[in-house]
């Protein structure tokens, strides 16, 4: 049999005691300054002491434990190794391979889409200079001067060197996917390795834990209880699994940080090459103006070749300003963010009680009068749900039901119901938006400043907390949707939906004052727009944005709910017939 005993450092504590006491007897005697009395009683405590010491400081049994236990529990242990290995290997695994196929098709849908805009904008690039080379390459035969024949030579390096960008692209983007791999495998690998250290602790714990449940027991020989792999199992994965969560929590965050990362690479590339076209085009521009300076110089090809050098250089200009590559990406997550908010949405309208059903109705009829009846369910009825379920999840976050985490979700919910009515019931004819060549010019010099102010003014007055929002999206916003090609009749955002409507003022040239709810819609839209670019996550890999500032649930549901409200009036936003033609205010009612 053996006993297990503690051990304690109260032997070394007493044999202290007695070298002091002996020091202070000796040393007070021998000064005399105190009398013999006082020494008899300090040496009297000071031995007591040690007495008491010494009765505590010996070993205390513990509950004596049969000598087959360290063997048993050593043999359960070695057989339980390979089934922990098992349990871990499933727990991480479980946890980690939904991340990093996450990953992978995030970052393979960003560079996709990225990838397919480089391409249009490359071979628009190759289309122009091809025209180019149609004005400056004559026929065989015909003398050429040293600088023309230099100006066709850097035409033709230009095009080769778009026709390498464009065929560089798969390759990049292989590069890039290398890249997420080789950052997958290394993140990985310091998962595993944590959560090694964290394994190699709880199966020590687990062995103690068997010490002392035998402990407890008392078994003697002839009852000797088996340790079940099973209960161990159980145990273990209580214990390891808090660790599991900390660490795929902790890759999860890398991970994302990675996407956002190599997706940035590639909007980096795609910035560089636009603003290099730039560059060489002023280039040619400019060889082409110093051969116009020459007396015998091809006038009207070398004129016709400028002009499209001209041409060219704003429309990459153009791109420069309105296509920010990173937009782009957030754009397209958005739209895959609201296809799945809707889904949810329907989910949740249709598992509504009745009850349920007609207290958010009636909260919506008080804000939204016929909300449900009228142009809404004929025209837009995929909204009907979404404000269901924004309204129900508020309300339900309102009461505790739901945490903090469920903010953002609620946020977009409100943003994707009131993009979908504008997106529905706001549209303008083709006269409206090519009206936007006429005044774009008008618009970066400040000359319908007033009119944008309106719409600030008016939006402030309904949410005043909107004012941060509203501050520095004009004239910049709507100069770039004037050049924005990819503008049509109907918006893709509330952004797009705004600009529309400030367009048509102008168009229409009507006083602002007199066109309230107008200004008002712009303003809401606008500044929807920027609450709801505050959490649509760019590189989504699951992760819930944070929600900084508690006012944006709030201003985002009033700014939601009076958008729809203002649309759902009927008073003729929409402004184009079957054809894109324009119709009248009366005639869109």
């Amino acid at each position: 049999m053996k006993v297990r005993h503690d051990f304690n450092y109260r032997n070394y504590i007493l044999l202290i005691w007695i070298l002091v006491l002996i020091n202070l007897f000796v040393i007070s005697r021998w000064l005399a300054r105190i009398s013999l009395s006082l020494a008899i009683i300090v040496f009297t405590v000071g031995f007591t002491v040690t007495i008491l010491l010494t009765v505590l400081s010996q070993p205390r049994s513990r509950t004596t434990i049969p000598e087959w236990v360290l063997p048993t529990v050593k043999k359960a242990m070695t057989e339980f190794q390979p089934v922990a290995e098992e349990i871990l290997n499933y727990l991480v695994t479980e946890k980690t391979n939904p991340l990093v196929e996450t990953a992978r098709s995030d970052l393979a849908k960003n560079t996709g889409w990225l990838c397919e805009s480089g391409r249009r904008f490359g071979q628009q690039v190759l289309n122009g200079l091809n025209e180019i080379k149609k004005k400056l390459f004559w026929s065989p035969g015909v003398s050429l001067s040293g600088e023309l024949f230099q100006l066709q030579k850097s035409v033709e390096e230009r095009v080769v060197v778009v026709t390498d960008f464009l065929d560089s692209l798969d390759v990049f983007v292989a590069r890039v996917s290398d890249e997420l791999e080789l950052a997958i495998s290394r993140n990985l690998k310091e998962t595993w390795s944590k959560l090694r250290s964290q394994h190699q602790i709880a199966l020590r714990y687990l062995e103690e834990l068997l010490y002392a449940q035998i402990e407890e027991w008392g078994a003697e020989e002839g009852d000797k209880p088996v340790p079940q792999m099973e209960r161990i199992g159980g145990q273990y994965e209580v214990l390891i699994q808090p660790s599991v969560n900390r660490a795929s929590e902790h890759l999860q965050a890398r991970l994302f940080s990675v996407v956002q990362e190599l997706s940035s690479k590639v909007v980096g590339r795609l910035q560089r090459e636009t603003l290099a076209q730039v560059n060489s085009l002023e280039q040619l521009a400019a060889q082409v103006e110093r051969l116009l300076t020459h007396p015998r110089a091809p006038r009207e090809k070398l004129g016709g070749a400028l002009e499209l050098l001209y041409q060219m250089k704003q429309e990459i200009s153009d791109v420069m300003m309105t296509l920010a590559w990173q937009d782009l990406i957030l754009e397209e997550r958005w739209r895959e963010s609201k296809q799945r908010l809707t889904g949810e949405a329907e989910q949740l309208a249709s598992s509504l009680t009745g009850d349920e059903h007609a207290d958010i109705w009636g909260r919506l009829e008080q804000i939204i009068d016929g909300w449900a009846k009228t142009k809404l369910q004929r025209e837009a009825p995929g909204v009907i749900s979404l404000l269901t379920a924004a309204e129900k999840n508020y309300w339900d976050f309102e009461k505790g039901l739901l945490s903090k985490e469920h903010m953002a979700t609620n946020i977009l919910q409100w943003a994707a119901a009131a993009e979908y009515t504008a997106s529905t019931l706001v549209a303008v004819s083709s006269e409206v938006l090519s009206y936007r060549r006429l005044i774009r010019d008008e618009v970066r010099d400040g000359k319908h400043d007033a009119v944008f102010e309106k719409a600030r003014g008016a939006v402030l007055a309904e949410i005043p907390e909107l004012e941060k929002d509203m501050r520095g999206l004009y004239p910049n916003g709507f100069y770039a949707f004037c050049l924005n090609p990819g503008v049509g009749y109907q918006p893709h955002s509330a952004a797009d939906a705004a600009w529309m409507l400030y367009l048509r003022l102008l168009f229409e040239g009507k006083d602002p004052e007199e066109e309230p709810d107008t200004c008002l819609l712009i303003g809401l839209l606008l500044g929807l727009h920027v609450i709801r670019n505050r959490y649509v996550q760019v590189t989504d890999v699951g992760l819930i944005s944070d929600v900084n500032d508690w006012d944006d649930l709030e201003n985002m549901r009033l700014a939601s709910l009076k958008i729809v409200e203002l649309l759902n009036r009927d008073t003729g936003w929409n402004l184009t017939q079957g054809d894109g033609s324009l119709v009248s205010r009366e005639g869109a009612r």
